[in-house]
């Protein structure tokens, strides 16, 4: 059976792009366990692990970079229980927030856990009048004492970022680090929720928007949180070349 030129055009091309696609997803951190862009307009996890996400009040809106979670009172996301979630030895979470002044004094921003209690880890983008990393199974010296000197209310976007490497927290405002502590310990396995913009759905919301959320197993460097707030290829550009894959065959499938 012999292919028509423009068959054979067709078959290059959808070969060209799914080449591309599964190269640049390689080049995709394996370490990250959630990445939320908002970008297509859907809260979709772009991680390997695919985490189904629960969206509740909350609205997609003007993001750092194309589209946002819009976020505030009754209004947040909810990631349902995993094994990738559990976090034990070593994590950062990342994303960008803009929060206005007015809320309440403690918002989250990530939370694991719908409350106080073993598995618990959570970036609190307003914590005191600062951000902080905290855990729940950490030594009470450093469980929630971590807290950057100056806070994000401010009603403008940045970047904040806390990462633990098993021995040492870290807290980043816009790629400057902020504030560190030694914490010596382990987080324990948890079997609750992992909820964006609250506290288990009930309090502690946060009064504004994120965007380019991100969760990884491991201890970012700080050369590596500063790339992640330049929005890498390696943070964008799979789900970019996923949209571009998608338009493109759908070109090729309605062209005559």
């Amino acid at each position: 059976m012999f292919m028509t030129q423009k068959s054979k055009i067709t078959v290059l091309v959808l070969t060209i792009l799914i080449v591309n696609v599964l190269s640049v997803q390689a080049a995709l951190d394996d370490s990250i366990v959630l990445f939320l862009s908002f970008d297509g307009g859907e809260a979709t996890d772009h991680s390997s692990y695919g985490h189904k996400v629960g969206v509740v009040g909350a609205e997609i809106g003007a993001g750092k970079y194309g589209n946002g979670i819009v976020l505030g009172e009754g209004k947040f996301l909810e990631v349902p229980d995993d094994d990738s979630l559990d976090l034990t030895t070593a994590l950062s979470i990342s994303m960008w927030a803009k929060v206005a002044a007015g809320g309440e004094g403690t918002q989250s921003g990530l939370e694991k856990q719908p409350a106080w209690q073993a598995g618990e880890y959570n970036l609190a983008a307003v914590y005191g009048g600062g951000v902080l990393l905290q855990a729940a199974d950490w030594p009470a010296a450093c469980a929630d004492t971590n807290v950057t000197p100056e806070g994000i209310e401010d009603d403008n976007w940045h970047h904040i970022a806390g990462t633990w490497d098993g021995k040492v927290i870290k807290v980043y405002i816009d790629g400057l680090l902020k504030a560190e502590k030694d914490c010596v310990g382990e987080i324990k396995v948890g079997d609750g929720n992992l909820y964006i913009g609250s506290r288990g759905g009930k309090q502690r919301w946060l009064n504004g928007s994120l965007d380019e959320i991100k969760v990884f197993n491991r201890a970012l460097s700080p050369d590596e949180v500063k790339a992640d707030m330049a929005k890498t290829a390696t943070s964008t550009t799979s789900v970019q070349a996923k949209s571009k894959l998608a338009i493109s065959w759908g070109k090729i499938k309605t062209t005559d």
